[in-house]
Order: C-alpha cells, then sequence, then structure tokens
C-alpha cells in the first residue's frame, strides 16, 4: 500500500489528507496492486481524478468517487438469494466480478412506498463491463431493472410496492 494525495481536478493542487477508506472487497481484483487513498474530511462528494506519481513517471488517471454514504465491501459469498449480502439503504455496495458468469446479490429491507436508487458504477468508474442489475421484492416480483451502455452507468429509481425483503442481482 502507498499513502497518496488527491487533487479534486487538474490545477487546484494536491491537498493533505486525513481520512482513508479502503475499497474493491476483501480480496481484491485478480493481479491488481492495492493502494490507500486518503481524502480529507472536509472534501465536497463527487468524482475526482487520481494518478499514482513515481520516479518512473505518472499513471494514467482514474476516477475516484468521494462520498459521505457508507461504503461496505462485498463479501463472497453472495452468488445466489440465500447468501444475499445484507446492505442498509443508503450504502454503497463495493465490489467486483470474479469471473464473466459471477453474480452477486445484495439485500435489504424496505417500506412501502419508499423511493430506492440502484446505481451500478461501471461506466463512471473506468470499467470494461458493461454492467446490470434487477431489483426483486417479496415473492421474486421484479420491481426495476437497468444495464449500463458505453459511458453509460445503469441507474434505477424505484418506489417500493409493499414493506419487506428486497434483493438486488448484479
Amino acid at each position: 500500500e502507498e499513502d497518496l494525495e488527491v487533487s479534486k481536478s487538474a490545477g487546484q493542487g494536491k491537498t493533505p489528507a486525513p481520512k482513508s477508506r479502503r475499497m474493491g472487497g476483501a480480496q481484491g481484483a485478480p493481479g491488481a496492486k492495492r493502494i490507500e487513498v486518503r481524502v480529507p474530511a472536509k472534501a465536497s462528494p463527487g468524482w475526482c481524478e487520481l494518478r499514482v506519481v513515481t520516479d518512473g513517471g505518472a499513471s494514467n488517471s482514474r476516477r475516484l468517487m468521494v462520498t459521505d454514504s457508507p461504503i461496505v465491501d462485498e463479501v463472497e459469498p453472495n452468488n445466489d438469494p440465500e447468501t444475499a449480502q445484507e446492505l442498509a439503504v443508503g450504502a454503497l455496495a463495493s465490489g467486483f466480478l470474479n469471473s464473466s458468469s459471477d453474480v452477486d446479490y445484495f439485500k435489504f429491507a424496505g417500506k412501502k412506498g419508499q423511493r430506492v436508487s440502484i446505481w451500478l458504477g461501471t461506466s463512471s468508474g473506468d470499467s470494461r463491463l458493461p454492467g446490470a442489475f434487477e431489483l426483486f421484492g417479496e415473492g421474486g416480483t421484479l420491481v426495476a431493472s437497468a444495464r449500463a451502455r458505453a459511458f453509460v452507468d445503469a441507474v434505477a429509481d424505484a418506489v417500493l410496492p409493499s414493506d419487506g425483503a428486497y434483493l438486488v442481482r448484479v
């Protein structure tokens, strides 16, 4: 792990950072190097540009999301409804798919009339994955679904039809 500084955008300079948050799941992507990014507590939520600078030069830029929402690392196994990982409404899950056939499930408790937004940030996060998800209610009823397109994330906004347990399949 390396300590880095993050700039909000080119030309604004670097800001020292007292807070840190690890992302990418417990295992990390196969062959990936892990870095630690420290973001100032007063940083505004939004997208930042990230480059790693070493004696050998600078990396290509990568996008990094700064958020004040709770972030939960994906925990395997969560490949079917019975092993779905529980999330609180408002939390963000950080994870990755292990293979082209990997499916991940997350569950949350919802209330009738509650509005939920589900976002799969594959395009925004520089992933090559054309991601998709489905939101299911009680009895497997499809409530919402979305599929990413080139340069557009999968996003759905839904009003929950009843109290109960909901599943998101990614």
